[in-house]
């Protein structure tokens, strides 16, 4: 009867997490610290890796057709989005290390809501520059599904935070 009642009194906690010490938590607390600043190092590379690839191919296929204003331009202005993005993530999910410790994991970079948006705004970044780098600059017009996927998105969340879900 006591185990009931004391089951009661600490909720979602099983008798195992009372029975740990300061040490084991503190060092369980360590390894997802260091999981987490992991995946996030892994994501950020990926990120940079593919990006400068995209980029790369583009120019590729484009070499000779970039010197006109318009071209530049657009590639200009429909990529610096993505770069400001890859930025702003690269400062909030770059893991922090200090004497071989990590001292700050950073965000999560695989969390949904605003982070998984940015990301998606990367990716699809990345198709319109393919897509352009292959079939010339009408291809940019793809990338104004961005904008709305991302009004949709706010709608969505503005929607469930209302209903407080």
């Amino acid at each position: 009867m006591d185990r009931f009642l004391e089951h009661e009194l600490v909720g979602a906690y099983t008798y195992r997490d009372f029975d740990r010490s300061a040490d084991e938590r503190a060092a369980m607390a360590n390894r997802a610290a260091k999981k987490l600043a992991e995946q996030n190092a892994r994501k950020l590379l990926i990120l940079h890796a593919i990006t400068i690839f995209c980029h790369g191919l583009f120019w590729g296929l484009r070499r000779g057709t970039m010197l006109n204003g318009r071209s530049m331009a657009l590639y200009l202005f429909l990529t610096l989005p993505a770069i400001v993005i890859q930025s702003w993530l690269e400062v909030i999910g770059r893991p922090r290390y200090a004497n071989g410790r990590v001292r700050r994991t950073g965000d999560d970079l695989g969390e949904k809501g605003l982070t998984e948006a940015c990301c998606d705004v990367v990716y699809w970044t990345w198709v319109c520059l393919i897509l352009a780098g292959f079939f010339g600059d009408w291809a940019w017009s793809f990338w104004v599904v961005n904008p709305i996927g991302v009004v949709v998105l706010l709608v969505r969340m503005t929607r469930n935070f209302r209903l407080g879900q």
